[in-house]
């Protein structure tokens, strides 16, 4: 386990990622990236933040590809949302699939 409290990955170990976005060809488009990059494993998709939530806490993934701009929550409420304990590593550098515009305008 690291400092953080999650498990390390081990070379082998693929790194598993989820995908959300509310545009289903975005989200398709990145997890097709996803399923052929060698060494990422696709572990799920979700289509708004309240999926991201929830899929967060039940498939705990090392990387979460997220939309800044969706209904009911955005990417930045996910965040926030987040118990700390089931933040992925590679989340709390936020990756996004964004409008530049309208990330700057809320970072």
């Amino acid at each position: 386990m690291t400092a953080l409290g999650h498990t390390a990955l081990v070379a082998d170990d693929p790194i598993r990622v989820l995908v959300v976005d509310d545009e289903p060809l975005a989200r398709e488009r990145v997890s097709t990236l996803v399923r052929e990059t060698e060494g990422l494993e696709l572990v799920g998709e979700g289509a708004n933040g309240l999926d991201a939530l929830d899929l967060i806490t039940a498939l705990e993934p090392d990387v979460v590809f997220i939309d800044i701009e969706m209904p009911e929550l955005d990417g930045f409420g996910v965040v926030a949302a987040l118990d700390v304990g089931h933040v992925p590593q590679v989340l709390k550098g936020l990756f996004g699939m964004v409008h530049r515009d309208a990330t700057l305008e809320r970072a």
